[in-house]
């Protein structure tokens, strides 16, 4: 009776240890997509239901660099700007819905008369 009690607290220990570590590699995964969601420009976090913009060559920033006069090209590559990327707004939906709940903005998709 006391190795089965043994056995099964050292199985315990083991499952909550690489819980943590899922748990930990799930965190910094979080992370790292975040970051990707970063205006170059302003440094804004493009979370939803912030509109996300583009380059003709798919590089992004927020829409209230987008629209400003003094951005006339892509600060990344200097490349024509485009239009939205409805793409990486929908991939956000998923990033951003990660979040812990006070951490979270009202996630919304893109609706059709703004696609």
């Amino acid at each position: 009776r006391e190795r089965r009690i043994k056995k099964e607290m050292t199985e315990k220990k083991v499952e909550d240890e690489k819980k943590s570590a899922e748990e930990k590699e799930d965190k910094e995964l979080q992370k790292t997509m975040v970051a990707l969601f970063k205006c170059p420009l302003c440094d804004v976090t493009m979370s939803p239901p912030k509109k996300i913009y583009q380059c003709m060559d798919g590089h992004i920033l927020c829409k209230q660099c987008r629209k400003s006069d003094k951005v006339q090209d892509c600060p990344t590559c200097q490349g024509e700007l485009a239009g939205r990327n409805h793409s990486m707004e929908r991939i956000a939906l998923s990033v951003f819905s990660g979040e812990d709940e006070e951490d979270k903005t009202a996630a919304t998709a893109p609706q059709d008369d703004e696609l």
